[in-house]
């Protein structure tokens, strides 16, 4: 069986054509002038922080119709497909894709597991992850019990401004 990986640009990682098997579909950024931005691999992190220093930034979930539209293309090409994305806890993202991976022609190819996590501290979970060889595995049931375990990360922030 054949899987593909599609992470959002919270997990760190935005050169996956380095990757096999693994598609980013990227998260937005608004400006204060409600110009969006997609954090893809265009966007680097000095730019970003280079934003961020000179105004307040929103992030919001990736655009439905992107992710849709992911998921076609890889369909064609892949068995199923595996979303890992923000925390659920942090973005309605999961909950949003989750809700639409039941709709008739995804359900069945299309999994949303939520990796209960955020930013650069998810990227050595997933590097572990594409190391594995996903057809010879129950790739949902491993998934989720491998997100599941805990995780204790330490994030420090350089400034409370914003």
């Amino acid at each position: 069986m054949k899987t593909a990986i599609i992470i959002d640009s919270s997990a760190g990682i935005k050169d996956t054509e380095n990757y096999k098997d693994l598609f980013l579909v990227p998260l937005m950024i608004t400006t204060e002038n409600g110009e969006q931005i997609s954090d893809d691999e265009n966007l680097s992190h000095e730019e970003f922080y280079k934003m961020n220093k000179q105004e307040l930034l929103k992030t919001s979930q990736s655009i439905p119709g992107v992710m849709m539209g992911m998921w076609d293309k890889l369909l064609k090409d892949y068995d199923q497909v595996v979303c890992l994305l923000l925390s659920k806890g942090l973005s309605g993202q999961f909950n949003t894709f989750q809700m639409l991976a039941q709709e008739e022609e995804y359900l069945g190819k299309v999994f949303c597991v939520d990796t209960n996590g955020v930013s650069i501290v998810l990227k050595k979970k997933y590097l572990k992850l594409l190391s594995w060889e996903m057809k010879k595995i129950k790739v949902v049931q491993k998934l989720k019990q491998f997100w599941i375990q805990k995780m204790n990360n330490l994030i420090a922030l350089s400034s409370l401004n914003h």
